[in-house]
């Protein structure tokens, strides 16, 4: 029933961007049935199915509520960490309305223009990768200091590397800005040359999401 229901309201590429970020409101409705009806290893599976394709919004939303009515301290602890990881995941894809919101390499903006647009996106991708960062340190934190963290062992291991991953791209990124802002009066070679490291670390992004 749920492998039937996940593959035929699977997102079409041209509503990608929208769909990834808003919930699916067909599966919402569809696991507040389940939800409805007790039936929460199927509405869990739905999660898992939905972190699978990327659509943290709607994971996020039934890891919350299944996390409201489990009685095992475990299981709490579990689904509030998968809460906090689809979170961390819904965070990163609010990039994809950046890179469509402006075309502008911020490396080759010059200085007198770095408060402009183009400047301001590049910040704002930082913000929003350490905000992702300090979400995985938060749920990596949560099971590890929990009773029942042995249990766990994989899932710190793997949220652990994934923050480190992140946090490591946040420092490429302060530290192309801080050669760019000493480097006042680039010459074309070097501006393509920043450009090109920034959209590597973009696609670097896009490739851990």
């Amino acid at each position: 029933m749920i492998e039937k229901f996940t593959s035929s309201s699977k997102i079409s590429s041209s509503l990608y961007v929208d769909a990834v970020i808003h919930p699916d409101m067909s599966t919402i409705n569809w696991v507040k049935k389940i939800l409805v009806s007790k039936s929460y290893w199927s509405a869990y599976k739905v999660g898992k199915v939905a972190v699978c394709q990327g659509a943290w919004s709607t994971a996020a939303f039934i890891f919350e509520q299944l996390m409201n009515v489990v009685q095992s301290a475990s299981n709490f602890c579990w689904l509030k960490s998968l809460v906090q990881f689809s979170t961390s995941g819904k965070q990163m894809q609010s990039l994809f309305l950046l890179d469509q919101s402006t075309s502008t390499c911020p490396s080759e903006i010059n200085f007198a223009e770095r408060q402009g647009t183009g400047w301001k996106v590049k910040h704002k991708y930082m913000d929003i990768l350490l905000g992702t960062h300090n979400m995985l340190l938060a749920s990596e934190e949560l099971l590890s200091t929990s009773d029942v963290g042995h249990l766990f062992s994989f899932q710190i291991w793997f949220l652990t590397i994934r923050a480190k991953f992140i946090r490591t791209i946040v420092d490429m990124m302060k530290l192309l800005d801080t050669i760019s802002c000493t480097t006042n009066d680039q010459p074309p070679g070097e501006q393509l040359e920043s450009c090109i490291c920034f959209h590597a670390i973009l696609h670097l992004i896009h490739m851990v999401h």
